[in-house]
């Protein structure tokens, strides 16, 4: 559940504010015949990122090819991995902003140009109005290596599968540059596919548009973590992803701030959330 949350930084002064509030209730008006709507949001449990590279276009520039060289280099996702996407009624509508760590085996050499940031590369959808969709960059220094292009998202509602069976690498306007090769900015240089499979984070009910109830799932034994507590347990699973760290007005020199969070349930309980006043 996304939570709104809003400090104001004054002296003993902290105000919550804007919380999304839930009904275990049908909204007034709501009829019991009406449309209803399932929307969950899915989480990242397992997956596998397929990079198709031409290796070639990673070299510097004064690099002579005698000839094409390709190669793939396949990459686990991290523990650290938060990439969201929502899905109604079993259809897939979007991912949100989020990320995918590559996590690599080390079992034979990244090219060189890459080596540097073998243990820091992510999958990042970004917020929206970014240039793309899909990006690769390095999540320590924030260095775009490939911009991707023309990915499309599969899911099969079944088995919970998300796949992106290829997107093109496009060289970042960065990576180019310290290539040695600014002209080249923008050009292929080869493909992405990602192979995973999602889990529950957050369940909601919808009829005739208002919430009628929201849950968050209990985490099952095969995507559970190893600290995963017994019963409910609500952490914070996701800081500013869906649009970062806000003002909200200024005064005397002092200014309000706010960040939205995205809760989860680490437990092994589900936990369900209802409108206030409602005491449970």
């Amino acid at each position: 559940m996304k939570i709104s949350l809003r400090l104001i930084l004054l002296p003993l002064l902290l105000l919550l504010g804007d919380s999304t509030t839930h009904s275990a209730i049908p909204a007034k008006g709501n009829r019991a015949d009406g449309q209803t709507v399932i929307r969950e949001k899915l989480n990242i449990a397992s997956g596998t990122i397929a990079l198709d590279l031409d290796l070639n276009q990673l070299g510097a520039a004064d690099a002579v090819a005698t000839e094409a060289r390709r190669d793939v280099f396949r990459f686990d996702s991290g523990p650290a991995s938060f990439f969201t996407v929502l899905v109604f009624n079993n259809v897939l509508r979007g991912a949100e902003p989020g990320s995918i760590s590559l996590s690599w085996a080390k079992s034979r050499s990244l090219p060189e140009s890459l080596s540097a940031s073998v243990d820091q590369l992510v999958l990042e959808r970004t917020a929206p109005g970014a240039d793309f969709e899909l990006i690769v960059r390095d999540n320590q220094t924030g260095f775009v290596f490939f911009n991707i292009e023309g990915a499309v998202f599969n899911y099969d509602a079944a088995s919970r599968a998300l796949t992106i069976p290829e997107g093109r690498l496009l060289l970042s306007k960065e990576f180019a540059q310290k290539l040695g090769r600014p002209q080249d900015a923008g050009s292929v240089a080869g493909k992405i596919s990602l192979a995973a499979r999602m889990y529950p984070i957050e369940v909601t009910t919808l009829v005739n548009g208002g919430t009628q109830s929201v849950k968050l799932p209990a985490r099952d034994q095969r995507t559970a973590a190893p600290s995963a507590s017994a019963g409910p347990d609500i952490i914070v699973g996701d800081i500013g992803s869906l649009g970062g760290l806000a003002q909200f007005g200024s005064a005397s020199g002092e200014v309000g701030l706010g960040v939205g969070t995205t809760s989860c349930n680490n437990g092994n309980v589900d936990f369900d959330f209802f409108q206030l006043p409602n005491p449970d």
